[in-house]
């Protein structure tokens, strides 16, 4: 048999909702023996004929067309209606104080009555226009609009809940009387948490319930700008009825609050997924770029090999069809990387359209619960309610639109929290708290900001001291690229770089640069030529050292080679006193750190295989494939060292160990077998080839090429036990 359908839709500024069943007549047989009540079903008419004290509908919506007349009268517009349907109106004994007490209890249930009002305002809109359609002029009944404020719950009570009853008295406005429940403050607000903890609840009785007398528990808390604890504070309209009430709708929907959170949390996903998406795409294909290449390489190389003897003959051809493959690679890679974007692009756009969307929405939202007009007087009332979710909403939305909000007098108010301000001004972006240093006019209090800006001047204080000086000067030569705020604090660092020196540094010699970092050797060596630090090492401290030499140039087809690692101070009769000459050390007592050092070169000592003061010879990693550690060599199988290559030497002062590091990957790691050890820095440099340099260049205060986490710079202050 066919199917029933119905129907019901409704739209307000709080609500939305459509909602369409489709029932058979066997459904609706089972409905009538179990359902009968305010919102009854057309179809259901025998069974509301029962229950003459409930009203359908049909019934409700002709109580409020009649109440649209000036002199309605109720019982004979309902039982005109009833003789032409009596099913939809099937009430007998009726009475015109029934209805008319009807049309009262229907404007007190709040969603019923809008939604009934409006359809029977449109209806009587469309009738009207269709009369004046057909030359018939009459009066077009207005709106009933809203119904009236009420200052009691919409929602039944619970009865495990407790009814709070909120009075508020102002001079501007006459004494109001809210209702709401114990848990939905509670939950909202620690400050009503903390005062309603400590009130004990009433019980009353209520006779409107159906089936005799129930009581309920419930509170009284008021609020008025008479008390002795508020006088003197500007309210700015705080404990307003409207903005009030505005509180009350934002507790009773939670679905406002998880919208905005929920918004918030969509975009930073999708920000991150983004940046995410992108580089693991570009990685992807970077990686399939260099494992094509490196097969198309190793097949290049194997044709070579097996065509070695007709190698001058072909060899045109090959290097043509290789440079074909490789254009044609190139290309298709090419091709992959710009559809892939192409597709990322699309697929971006999608989603940050539809994330714009939602947030257009839950933003429109927000407007209509927390209007920007009302917003600062809402921010002041969740910051004293300590309503946290509240304000952080509050805040986040005035820190966007600061500019509409920057002279508003209610951000003057002694009942805003200084912590709360303080948050508020770590919302404001750099630009507009320098541009309020400069404006005078505007009602947030002077400290906070002045507070706010010298913290995020101590900000770029530190970041400039940790960054290389070529990014520094690249940043004073385009600010605006870099986004460079406080330029007076670029150009103190900026000064201070370039007029100081290093704090370890190479001692001073022929082979040492004006940096005093670079060892270069451009005659050839008969022997090995040792360099050593100014800076030295010993067992008495206890921290993690971390130091780079970066090879300039070198020549090892030529039989050129270094020695990099930490070496061990020798004694120097020659720069010693005549006392001293006389003083015999105690190796357990002096501290070997101030050993004296020449400050020349060293020939034939090589760092890590020659002994020095104490018969120690330090440790060292050889580009001849070697590790020299205490006078003994260790071979390291594939080990190669060329121009440009990062050698990392780390010192772990409580460990004792000693390790070395080749462009970021770990090479050796030994163990320190002296208990009273002291290094130092050190390169041991053997030039062979004329006409050409052998340079080496360290690095002990970083920035590094490769950070290891735990070690400090070689060059930072010691720490000592």
């Amino acid at each position: 048999s066919t199917n029933f359908i119905y129907s019901l839709s409704f739209n307000d500024s709080l609500h939305w909702s459509s909602i369409e069943i489709g029932l058979n007549p066997q459904i609706i047989e089972q409905v009538e023996k179990l359902v009968c009540g305010a919102h009854a079903i057309p179809g259901t008419s025998a069974l509301c004929a029962v229950h003459e004290s409930r009203f359908s509908l049909h019934e409700d919506k002709l109580l409020l067309k009649c109440s649209l007349q000036s002199k309605p009268n109720y019982v004979k517009e309902y039982k005109k209606q009833s003789k032409a349907n009596p099913k939809l109106f099937p009430k007998k004994n009726i009475t015109n104080q029934i209805l008319k007490e009807r049309v009262q209890q229907l404007r007190a249930e709040g969603l019923r009555y809008q939604i009934l009002a409006r359809a029977v305002h449109e209806e009587a809109a469309k009738q009207h226009n269709d009369d004046s359609a057909d030359g018939h002029s009459a009066s077009l009944p207005t709106d009933p609009g809203p119904p009236p404020q009420h200052t009691s719950l919409n929602k039944p009570l619970a009865p495990s809940d407790t009814l709070v009853n909120i009075v508020l008295t102002g001079q501007d406005f006459p004494t109001t009387r809210l209702q709401s429940t114990e848990k939905l403050l509670t939950d909202n607000s620690l400050y009503l948490r903390r005062i309603l903890s400590k009130m004990e609840h009433r019980v009353k009785e209520s006779t409107e319930t159906t089936g005799g007398v129930a009581s309920f528990k419930y509170k009284e808390l008021g609020f008025s700008e008479y008390d002795d604890k508020y006088r003197g504070h500007q309210f700015f309209h705080a404990f307003n009825p409207d903005i009030f009430s505005r509180f009350l709708t934002f507790c009773e929907n939670a679905d406002i609050q998880d919208k905005y959170f929920s918004m918030l949390e969509k975009w930073d996903q999708f920000h991150n997924e983004s940046q995410k998406t992108l580089h693991d795409a570009l990685a992807a294909l970077k990686n399939n770029f260099s494992d094509s290449l490196s097969k198309l390489t190793d097949t290049i190389n194997k044709e070579k090999v097996q065509l070695t003897s007709v190698y001058e003959t072909c060899l045109e051809r090959d290097v043509q069809f290789s440079n074909k493959r490789q254009d044609e690679m190139d290309q298709f890679f090419n091709e992959e990387i710009k559809l892939t974007e192409e597709l990322y692009t699309n697929h971006q756009q999608i989603r940050k359209l539809q994330l714009q969307k939602e947030r257009q929405d839950t933003e429109t939202l927000l407007n209509h619960t927390l209007p920007p007009e009302n917003l600062p007087s809402i921010f002041i009332l969740s910051d004293t309610l300590q309503a946290e979710e509240l304000k952080t909403i509050c805040m986040n939305r005035i820190a966007d639109d600061f500019d509409f909000f920057r002279k508003n007098k209610a951000f003057s108010s002694s009942l805003i929290s200084a912590n709360t301000l303080t948050q508020l001004m770590t919302r404001l972006s750099t630009e507009t708290l320098l541009s309020l240093t400069q404006d005078i006019d505007y009602s947030f209090p002077t400290s906070f900001v002045t507070k706010e800006v010298e913290y995020r001047r101590s900000l770029a204080r530190n970041n400039y001291h940790s960054k290389p000086l070529p990014t520094l000067i690249a940043m004073s030569t385009d600010p605006e690229k870099y986004e460079v705020h406080f330029p007076d604090i670029l150009r103190e660092e900026l000064a201070a770089r370039r007029g100081s020196k290093p704090k370890v540094s190479m001692k001073k010699s022929p082979f040492i640069g004006d940096d005093e970092l670079t060892v270069t050797h451009s005659d050839i060596c008969k022997s090995y030529i040792t360099h050593y630090a100014t800076l030295s090492r010993d067992y008495t401290g206890w921290s993690r050292w971390y130091f780079e030499v970066n090879v300039k140039e070198l020549h090892a087809e030529y039989g050129s080679a270094i020695c990099v690692g930490f070496g061990v101070p020798y004694e120097d009769p020659a720069a010693l006193t005549t006392s001293d000459k006389k003083k015999k050390y105690d190796e357990s007592s002096v501290s070997l750190l101030h050993l004296p050092a020449p400050d020349h070169s060293i020939k034939q000592k090589i760092i890590g295989l020659t002994q020095n003061y104490r018969n120690k010879a330090g440790y060292a990693l050889s580009s001849e494939g070697f590790i020299y550690h205490e006078g003994n060599r260790e071979v390291l199988p594939g080990f190669q060292l060329h121009s440009g290559d990062v050698i990392g030497c780390a010192l772990d002062q409580v460990k004792k160990r000693v390790d070395f590091f080749l462009n970021g990957k770990s090479l050796k790691g030994l163990q320190i077998q002296d208990e009273l050890f002291v290094l130092s820095p050190a390169v041991s440099v053997w030039h062979t080839h004329k006409g050409s340099e052998c340079s080496v260049v360290f690095n002990f205060s970083g920035p590094f090429e490769h950070e290891y986490p735990g070690y400090e710079a070689y060059s930072e202050t010691e720490k000592r036990r």
